[in-house]
């Protein structure tokens, strides 16, 4: 059930992120946006909002407490597929996944457990994408070690 409950957590952020997207109309290439200030700059909020928003798509993306970022019309999330961290590449407007990557990851140990999925969000700049997970060897809290 937790699992469940977080995996729509990483849905709604996505679907968040791509409503706010849509209405800006500018890049949230990381975590707070792209002054990691939580402001969103140029908006005009309309004079009437919609008493509920369409949902134009939804998909199952794995585990994680991180949020997405969005880059022109692509939408990246980081994961936990399995046993594996995985980096999605969607296309902002269908859902559709554009590319994977992937690697083994241990799972989180501890109290670090209840949330066995990345927190860290995907940054993009000058078209690479960067994510920091808790890697096979890693020394990191959490991730695997005592």
């Amino acid at each position: 059930m937790k699992k469940e409950n977080l995996s729509r957590s990483v849905l709604m952020g996505c679907v968040i992120m791509i409503a706010v997207g849509c209405a800006l109309g500018k890049d949230w290439p990381q975590w707070r946006g792209p002054n990691r200030d939580g402001q969103a700059s140029g908006f005009t909020a309309p004079l009437k909002w919609p008493k509920e928003l369409t949902q134009r798509w939804k998909t199952t993306v794995g585990l994680g407490d991180s949020t997405p970022a969005l880059v022109g019309d692509k939408l990246y999330v980081f994961t936990r597929q399995g046993n594996e961290e995985v980096t999605l590449c969607l296309d902002a407007s269908s859902g559709k996944e554009l590319w994977k990557d992937k690697y083994a990851a241990e799972a989180a140990t501890g109290p670090a457990s209840r949330h066995p999925g990345p927190r860290s969000s995907p940054a993009v700049a000058e078209g690479k994408v960067v994510t920091l997970g808790c890697w096979r060897g890693s020394l990191l809290p959490g991730c695997g070690h005592q």
